[in-house]
């Protein structure tokens, strides 16, 4: 009878022959299996019927090896860059994705190509889990974008880092330019932008040339969007039923209501429309865009140009944004050493028109007409007052008359708006490798932007059916003008970072430490030129004199609050350590002290520590787990740390109160001017503080083909940066107040190969956000927005943004009903039976 025998042999890395600890050996079609020792060396004993051995380990190729007759065996194993050794960007570095224990999403650029989108980060939405997207209807606009919800009442957008620069948005990059982009949400991996890290980061790479290849590609792709979800309006014949319902009502209430009876009786009939005005203002629109990229690489020179044109139709009707985009790299290599490249990123816009019609057609009234009626009508840009047959639109009914015709606004304004923008960003940079550890990069950036925004009221008239005979010609406009508006922004930034890398047994440990510096300047001019008297000095209806000093308007002003200036510095010195031990334990620490001129006048107290760290175990690495074939991956991760943020709520320096002029004294019997600052500077100010923390675990099944992870995070907000108004006191922005915000992420994909060329993928996320105000200081209560629409307001004890307003729990069903519940300020205290009955939601016995 055969006998069993023994094998044994050694696993080592192809990349470097290094020998692999914690190698999975197994015999093929069954669970029986060892694992490489510290050295590399396995031992294993085979029955006769078993012929081959399966090696794995995480990052390199599985492989099947015959034994044979053989009694040693000698393998060597492949890097496999699809595994865990994906490769991702993260602060000043990049890093293997298996030695990070934090929560880092690399999304390709792939993601991005041939989408309907102007802007790439509106393709992100619902692919990264804790990342919420609310896009903008305006084509080319910026969406709003939160990571894990919202932890300040002042900035909370996360910050973007464009190529290794930093920047408060990226909505000028053609998505076409992406290699990758991504997303930095737990403190471990953000705690090395300081006081830029608390809201996430989004880091964008664009793309570069391949070593040794010369290519040429093109593409070009259009559809069309057409509104989902469209919001139903009531018809003219439903409104008309509703109202004559409402007057009558009315009047029964308050004799006093007559005029809108009278309305109702004699003057809606002279409107007719039956319009849906969201179908009138909206349409069908196009997008297109078009890209041509160069690639000319030696072994030396790598160099790549990439051009791209955007156009993006909005729904409603004249508006569109394009945009031209170059981005251009080389980068030489001297020697093995040393090289030397720069990055140019460049962009022209065409911003669109915004009417506000969306919002403008929900309020209209259906009874208007959309078309236009042909009547006799003076040209308002002639003195001659020479009546003419002229196509009108209506204008809105008396009882709307602090509202818009939603299409009179837009056939009549959108070519009046001229709105370009100019953008460039470059850097340039030097990389020597010191030793074959330690590489050492200073990178110099520049970000500029210039926009000039001109805008012309212009004259056009409506018709007015309710009024006589020869007075129905009503003027929408009397007096020309010509807003404009320049704003120019410049940021530099320098980066020296030195990175040390070293393996040595079974510790890995990457240190990176450095210093940046960092400017921010922008200036903005706004004013207005315009007529002072009906007919005299009329501006023209030609783009060519849309400027203040083109000498037209003898009425000019400069705008107080959107003509200003403002520039900060920060400095910042970091430093970061990446440890694993056998390719299972993994620590990440991260430190960084931000020095900042915005934040105080005493330099003692511009300066700041942040800091974070997390660990992770992988124990698919260890020996008790090795017999779970189906079981590739299962890492268990964690991390805590100290970030921060600030706001400036608008101030230009908030370390250096501005002075205004618009106060005055009384001396004796005269009012004399008088200086007064606007606010009061608190030598105390620091920057918001975030206690951030996260727990968490990735796995992955079925030869890599599942993938599940979960993660909870808290983010704790302290010191929030609030600014306090007490009557007969000035402002004061201060730190007082506390957020907090926790939730669960869950993210589960699953990868099945079909062919060569085929690759089936399904994904989802699943998001959870608890937000809520721990603690802010009395009497403050912020509105978010002032809009009756939208009544969202911040208070302790609530969530961000909650909706404040009355809750109905009913009808009064009788005079009784009324006098047995709390007295109501709610329209006058008269209520009546069959009024709203309100919900006393605070407790304090009477509704208001």
């Amino acid at each position: 009878m055969a006998q069993d025998r023994v094998v044994s042999g050694k696993v080592t890395s192809a990349d470097d022959g290094t020998t692999l600890p914690g190698v999975s050996v197994l015999v093929q079609g069954t669970m029986k299996g060892t694992a490489t020792d510290a050295n590399g060396a396995f031992s294993i004993s085979l029955a006769p019927s078993e012929t081959a051995l399966v090696f794995s380990f995480i990052g390199y190729k599985t492989q099947v090896v015959s034994v044979g007759a053989q009694s040693t065996l000698d393998v060597i194993l492949e890097t496999d860059v699809t595994a865990l050794e994906e490769v991702v960007v993260i602060g000043y570095g990049v890093a293997n994705k298996r030695d990070l224990t934090g929560s880092i999403v690399k999304v390709s650029g792939e993601s991005f190509q041939d989408k309907p989108n102007a802007n790439a980060l509106a393709s992100l939405q619902g692919k990264v889990a804790g990342l919420s997207i609310i896009n903008n209807a305006e084509p080319g606009a910026r969406p709003d974008v939160r990571i894990r919800g919202t932890g300040s009442i002042g900035t909370t957008n996360p910050i973007y880092i464009i190529n290794g620069i930093f920047s408060d948005n990226m909505d000028f990059i053609n998505p076409s330019d992406i290699e990758s982009m991504e997303v930095l949400k737990d403190p471990s991996s953000l705690a090395i932008f300081g006081v830029k890290g608390a809201s996430g980061a989004i880091i964008v790479t664009t793309k570069k040339a391949a070593d040794g290849k010369m290519s040429v590609n093109f593409n070009t792709t259009s559809g069309l969007k057409q509104m989902v979800n469209k919001i139903e309006l009531a018809n003219g014949d439903q409104f008309r039923q509703l109202a004559a319902f409402e007057a009558n009502n009315r009047v029964a209430d308050d004799p006093s209501a007559g005029s809108y009876l009278d309305f109702v009786d004699n003057t809606m009939s002279l409107f007719p429309g039956n319009t849906d005005w969201i179908d009138v203002v909206t349409r069908t629109a196009r997008y297109s865009t078009t890209n041509l990229s160069i690639d000319a690489s030696t072994n030396k020179n790598l160099f790549h140009m990439g051009i791209g044109y955007n156009v993006d139709e909005g729904l409603v009707k004249h508006t569109r944004y394009d945009r031209m985009n170059i981005n251009l790299n080389d980068e030489y290599k001297f020697n093995e050493r040393i090289k030397i490249g720069f990055n140019i990123i460049g962009t022209f816009e065409k911003l669109p028109y915004n009417s506000g019609a969306l919002e403008q057609a929900r309020r209209a009234l259906p009874i208007i007409p959309s078309n236009t009626i042909s009547v006799l009508a003076p040209d308002p840009y002639s003195a001659s007052q020479t009546l003419s047959e002229r196509s009108l639109y209506y204008t809105t009914p008396i009882i709307q008359n602090s509202e818009s015709n939603p299409l009179a606004t837009l056939e009549n304004n959108w070519d009046k708006k001229i709105d370009r923008r100019y953008r460039f960003i470059g850097s340039t940079y030097l990389d020597v490798n010191v030793h074959k550890n330690l590489n050492l990069r200073a990178t110099w950036y520049a970000n500029l932007s210039f926009r000039n925004n001109r805008e012309y009221t212009p004259l056009y008239n409506l018709f007015n059916p309710d009024l006589s005979t020869g007075d129905q010609i009503v003027p929408k406009s009397t007096l020309t003008a010509v807003r404009q508006d320049l704003e120019n922004t410049r940021t530099f930034q320098q980066d020296y970072i030195g990175t040390y890398k070293k393996r040595f047994g079974d510790h890995n440990i990457t240190v990176t430490g450095g210093m940046t510096f960092y400017y921010y300047f922008r200036e903005q001019v706004s004013g207005t030129a315009s007529q002072s008297t009906v007919g005299l000095n009329i501006i023209p209806n030609d783009e060519r004199f849309w400027y203040l000093n083109s000498g037209y308007g003898d009425k000019k002003s400069l705008i107080p609050n959107d003509t200003r200036q403002n520039e900060y510095a920060n400095v910042a010195t970091l430093g970061r350590l990446l440890y694993s031990y056998k390719n299972k334990y993994f620590v990440n620490a991260s430190f960084r002290r931000d020095y900042s001129s915005q934040i105080n006048t005493d330099y003692d107290k511009q300066g700041q520590n942040f800091w974070a760290v997390g660990a992770a175990w992988d124990l698919t690495s260890e020996g008790f787990m090795q017999n779970i074939s189906v079981l590739n991956v299962l890492k268990l991760k964690g991390s805590v740390g100290v970030l921060g943020n600030f706001t400036a709520f608008g101030y230009d320096y908030p370390a250096y109160p501005t002075i205004s002029t618009n106060s005055s004294a009384v001396f004796g019997n005269n009012f004399v001017p008088v200086y007064v600052q606007d606010y009061v500077a608190d030598p105390n100010l620091r920057w918001e503080t975030i206690q951030s923390a996260e727990i968490g675990f990735e796995s992955d099944w079925f030869e890599d083909k599942f993938h599940f992870e979960a993660n909870y995070y808290q983010r704790n907000t302290q010191d929030l940066i609030v600014v306090l108004s007490y009557p007969g006191q000035l402002r004061q922005m201060t730190n007082n107040g506390k957020i907090d915000n926790s939730g669960f992420e869950f993210v589960a994909s699953w990868n099945q190969k079909l062919s060569n060329d085929i690759t089936l993928t399904l994904g989802g996320n699943l998001t959870t956000f608890k937000n809520k105000v721990a603690y802010l200081p009395l009497p403050y209560r912020a509105n978010i927005s002032s809009s009756e629409q939208t009544p969202n307001q911040i208070e302790t004890g609530y969530p961000i943004g909650y909706f404040y307003g009355l809750k109905v729990i009913g009808l009064y069903q009788s005079y009784a009903d009324i006098l047995a519940s709390p007295p109501s300020s709610i329209n006058g205290g008269g209520a009546k039976p069959g009024d709203l009955k309100y919900a006393d939601i605070d407790g304090n016995g009477v509704i208001d």
